[in-house]
């Protein structure tokens, strides 16, 4: 039994997955709980706040080689991943791409998704709606902050959660280009901050 959780921002549902199978399979569904704000009624003043200049923040990690792991591709991007993690399926079509580490860690698979959304925002201002939201939800939000990714300024977002009576700390990078702003959630039972093979995999972010 694996466990698995995802949060999109594009209609920000929270879903607790179990998929039952063999270790390596990573197939996810589940039933979602529709949460009561979305990123579509954001403020004026979130939305009209500037992107910052990408200089002044930090890269995130060095990212995975294609040497290093294997490539996988959604529709709207692509991330490496190393032999110890696989690539999942989601019964959510907001989910553009759902990796999961093949070892359950204290009941739970860590896992990352990327969801991706149609907007104007830059990455400040859909930072400040998802705060807002994720708030305004019930979500435990903790620090913010900024990094680059594939020489892209982005921002991130703390929170924790629970799933199926598991504390899961969650990491959300915003990936803002063009009409479009790449969410990208790490979940895990430890900080992604603790979790080098995370931060490497994430930093392979790519738009496709």
């Amino acid at each position: 039994m694996k466990k698995f959780l995802a949060i999109t921002l594009t209609v920000l549902t929270f879903a607790a997955f179990a998929g039952c199978g063999k270790n390596d399979d990573v197939a996810v569904s589940g039933d979602s709980v529709t949460l009561p704000s979305t990123v579509a009624s954001t403020t004026k003043e979130a939305a009209t706040q500037a992107t910052k200049a990408s200089s002044s923040a930090p890269t995130i990690s060095a990212p995975l080689s294609s040497s290093e792991g294997t490539v996988v591709s959604g529709i709207y991007c692509s991330l490496t991943i190393p032999s110890t993690w696989d690539k999942g399926t989601s019964s959510y079509s907001q989910v553009d791409i759902i990796i999961a580490e093949k070892q359950v860690s204290n009941g739970f698979n860590t896992n990352i998704n990327v969801v991706v959304e149609s907007t104007s925002l830059g990455a400040d201002a859909y930072l400040a709606a998802a705060k807002n939201s994720l708030s305004n939800a019930g979500y435990t939000v903790g620090a913010t902050g900024s990094c680059t990714i594939n020489n892209t300024y982005c921002t991130t977002l703390e929170y924790t959660a629970s799933a199926n009576g598991i504390l899961i700390n969650g990491t959300q990078y915003y990936y803002a280009t063009g009409s479009k702003v790449y969410v990208i959630t790490y979940s895990g039972t430890t900080p992604v901050s603790q979790n080098a093979v995370a931060k490497s995999i994430i930093a392979s972010f790519k738009p496709l």
